[in-house]
């Protein structure tokens, strides 16, 4: 989902200082000890980075592998530990099963693994679930 369309932007206005009275009213709006801060300029893209990250416009980007070396130290020692690992960026979620909601990319990069070691994995901003618990959600209109 492009969040530029859903928020109305003048695309001259990101390189002039935005007038006192537009920040007042924002500031307003946001509780501080009682004084106004002038936020300057801003950068249009920074923004709508900013807000798309803080709607979750798009999904949370998880990464999901399989820990292989979980997989032989269980079978060496008889243990049943998880070995399906989910991150993104809140941290790390290990399980047995893992549900994906939405669309997902496995990806085989083997002369760029990731920094755990892992040469394949499943790249989604769909909504996931480590053993029945969502990790993240899908995002604003899903």
């Amino acid at each position: 989902m492009n969040v530029e369309k859903h928020l109305k932007f003048d695309n001259n206005a990101h390189s002039k200082p935005v007038p006192k009275d537009v920040w007042q009213k924002i500031n307003d709006k946001i509780p501080t000890s009682g004084k106004v801060q002038r936020l300057g300029t801003f950068d249009l893209s920074h923004l709508v980075r900013k807000v798309s990250k803080f709607f979750n416009v798009g999904g949370l980007k998880t990464v999901i592998h399989i820990n292989q070396h979980i997989i032989k130290s269980n079978r060496k020692n008889g243990k049943t530990d998880p070995v399906i690992t989910a991150k993104n960026s809140r941290g790390n979620f290990y399980g047995h099963t893992v549900k994906i909601t939405g669309e997902c990319e496995v990806v085989y990069r083997p002369d760029k693994p990731l920094s755990c070691g892992a040469r394949v994995w499943i790249e989604t901003r769909g909504t996931v679930e480590v053993d029945g618990k969502a990790i993240n959600k899908g995002g604003v209109n899903k």
